[in-house]
């Protein structure tokens, strides 16, 4: 099993102060690479490379060409993640749930890095001050209110379930192994929240989608990527469909109000995810991880 400390190193760079007063070393070592605001001479090389193909594309399909950015941005995530998958899975690396989405991720910044959108757009801990909502969670600047609106969200789910006669408690299910509950409770949010809020939504606004279009639309994406095709597929109602577009149109809300702050929609997504994991748990007698 690897170390668990060497797969949280990203979550570490993501969830650094909300202010880049303080920020860590590692995030300036990185800074080169992805996250500098003017690209090294061998992106811009590149970037003058698939510019005809871009505008080609734009032309084709009568779009914009930041229009082509955002098609070409969710075509590769989840062309990545598919062999990101087949990668560790053929490897036989502990921890692959875990693995295969950081690899996916970095993989998908890199490739954002030298041909699409840069990631010091939207890869960032930082936020836009002008664009933070006035409500005093909003305002104090930590990611750690995002544990409060995640209960939140929790409690209004199960209430809103509830009035409407909706079975909303999930299924029982057993603490979830180590490896597993890595990938559930951190690195899931972390790549979750940097793809499609942090990414998607900053693209579509990018391109000339409206906000509250872009949320909608990073809410869809994220629902139909959540839930497995036969379930797509199936007739009828589709309670985990919908509790997926409302989670992601919950979180990209609060991204657009928090001034884009990718560790705050982190923690929020992460308290939720704990929530229905420890209430699987405790239908099975194994509320700790213990």
């Amino acid at each position: 099993m690897l170390p668990i400390p060497a797969l949280l190193l990203p979550l570490s760079l993501l969830t650094a102060p909300l202010h880049p007063v303080s920020r860590p070393q590692a995030v300036r070592c990185l800074q080169p690479l992805l996250m500098q605001d003017e690209p090294p001479p061998l992106l811009i090389d590149l970037r003058k490379m698939a510019q005809p193909a871009r505008e080609y594309a734009a032309l084709v399909l009568r779009v914009t060409p930041p229009w082509v950015d955002v098609c070409f941005g969710c075509i590769s995530f989840v062309l990545l993640n598919t062999l990101a998958i087949a990668l560790t899975q053929a490897a036989h690396v502990p921890a692959d749930g875990a693995i295969h989405r950081l690899l996916a991720l970095i993989t998908f910044a890199l490739l954002q890095a030298a041909v699409g959108l840069p990631p010091s757009e939207w890869l960032r801990g930082r936020t836009d001050e002008s664009r933070i909502d006035p409500n005093p969670l909003f305002q104090s600047g930590s990611p750690l209110a995002g544990i409060t609106f995640g209960v939140g969200f929790g409690l209004s789910i199960a209430v809103g379930a509830s009035l409407l006669g909706i079975d909303w408690v999930p299924s029982a299910r057993e603490w979830p192994s180590t490896d597993r509950a890595l990938e559930l409770l951190a690195v899931a949010p972390l790549v979750d929240e940097a793809f499609f809020r942090g990414y998607l939504l900053t693209a579509i606004e990018l391109a000339g989608g409206a906000p509250t279009a872009a949320i909608f639309a990073s809410a869809a994406a994220y629902a139909v990527y959540q839930v497995p095709p036969s379930g797509l597929l199936s007739g009828g109602a589709n309670p985990p469909l919908l509790l997926f577009e409302l989670l992601g149109a919950y979180l990209a809300w609060l991204y657009q109000r928090s001034g884009g702050s990718l560790p705050f929609v982190i923690l929020t997504h992460a308290t939720f995810n704990v929530l229905i994991t420890g209430l699987r748990a405790a239908q099975v007698g194994s509320m700790l991880p213990f």
